[in-house]
């Protein structure tokens, strides 16, 4: 019997092609020298541009990304009408294949909008157990997979990252359901079902993931990896990059580019650098310029210098809420260091950027020219650095904020 489709589905199957049409052009239109890999997902996947948030520009030499939208991974499946994910995926790729011809990996991204909005619902309302809500979503998600085996390259499923944390900003754009804990026990079932799934299926594909370098104990996410509440950042791209590299045998060369950490209450900003221990990048709190910095011998940095004032302050944002347990200031001159009555720090969360307090710290020392500070571990958006003082200046070399990194053990998570 025919199939008869309304005017109105073919209309919206006719729109929805000419988006596809046009998206595939934009994706066609650079296509890197020696493409190794090619990534495919939500947007996710604009992490492995090597950019911080959300980019159309690959930096990563062999790499090229494209971000498909907000696809979910329980619609993948359905790669027959136009207008299904899976379709709207094998349609970008059919076309990179007859343009250029597909490189030897490609990897998808999907599945975390599914653990953050549907999965914990789902389960919630069918009656149904956890994993059984996210084993649908996954079996779904092999569906496709094994359709995208007819390209004959190696498939890789990049995992999706840890869950948003409780207490995040709420951002229309990133709705949840559940709790923090819930949507990471979800992420951790989704790895283990796809691991499962790679075990039981050899060549079908393979599954990468940072997963355990995300999570704290007690199912908690390690906000430091991050670049805004949902999104990786380049913190957490060397992991990234190893887990490839055992993967596949092969990564691309990329460099973490040198943070610059910004501001002053006072005219003009202080700049430093963020310590190779640190596990985020910082941006700037306003819209000052950075002042100049000489990084030729980072023991020797040229001072960045507020005006002459009372009492003056630089201030630092994190961006979001840090575990914090060490900091570390490089003064312009060892009197301010060893000075521990004229320097104060304060601190505060999200939502308090005026409402800043002291925190003990364990220990305070000072080393030449270094004033440094630990801290029982505590949880930080800004940071405040005060010199007391009638028309003095603060002088500042450079900064380190060392955060909490929590490693555990895949099997704890995975087992």
């Amino acid at each position: 019997m025919t199939e008869v489709i309304s005017p109105a589905d073919l209309a919206s199957a006719t729109i929805d092609r000419v988006r596809l049409d046009n998206g595939t052009e934009r994706a066609l239109a650079e296509w890197p020298q020696d493409c190794r890999l090619l990534v495919v997902g939500d947007s996710h996947a604009q992490f492995w541009t090597g950019q911080e948030m959300l980019s159309a520009v690959d930096l990563l030499p062999g790499v090229k990304t494209h971000r498909i939208g907000p696809q979910l991974a329980f619609n993948l499946s359905n790669t027959d009408e136009p207008s299904g994910g899976g379709a709207k995926v094998l349609y970008l790729l059919d076309k990179m294949d007859e343009r250029y011809g597909l490189p030897e990996f490609i990897m998808f991204c999907f599945g975390e909008i599914d653990i953050r909005t549907h999965i914990v619902r789902r389960a919630a309302r069918s009656g149904i157990p956890l994993d059984q809500a996210v084993k649908i979503v996954v079996d779904r998600y092999l569906v496709f997979l094994r359709v995208a085996q007819r390209y004959d390259r190696r498939i890789l499923v990049w995992g999706p990252p840890a869950a948003q944390w409780d207490g995040a900003r709420i951002d229309p754009n990133y709705p949840t359901a559940g709790t923090e804990q819930e949507r990471n026990l979800a992420t951790i079932l989704f790895y283990h079902f796809l691991r499962q799934a790679a075990d039981e299926n050899p060549g079908l594909f393979t599954l990468v993931g940072i997963l355990p370098e995300l999570m704290l104990p007690g199912y908690r996410t390690q906000r430091g990896f991050f670049c805004d509440t949902i999104h990786l950042g380049r913190a957490a791209m060397p992991l990234a990059l190893l887990a490839l590299e055992e993967a596949t045998g092969w990564r691309p060369a990329w460099t973490m580019p040198e943070p610059k950490i910004i501001s002053a209450s006072s005219a003009h900003p202080v700049v430093g650098n963020l310590a190779p221990g640190a596990r985020w990048r910082i941006t700037p709190s306003n819209e000052e310029p950075l002042a100049a910095i000489t990084a030729e011998d980072p023991s020797k940095r040229t001072p960045a210098r507020t005006p002459l004032s009372r009492n003056p302050k630089c201030h630092f944002d994190l961006l979001t809420d840090r575990t914090v347990r060490e900091v570390r200031i490089q003064f312009a001159s060892e009197a301010d260091a060893q000075d521990y009555d004229k320097i104060k720090l304060t601190f505060g969360q999200s939502g308090q950027r005026h409402a800043f307090a002291a925190v003990e710290a364990t220990t305070m020392t000072a080393n030449n020219d270094w004033r440094i500070y630990t801290f029982e571990n505590f949880e930080c958006r800004h940071l405040r650095i005060e010199k007391f003082g009638e028309d003095v200046r603060l002088e500042i070399c450079g900064v380190e904020i060392i955060g909490v990194f929590y490693p555990l053990d895949p099997a704890e998570l995975l087992g």
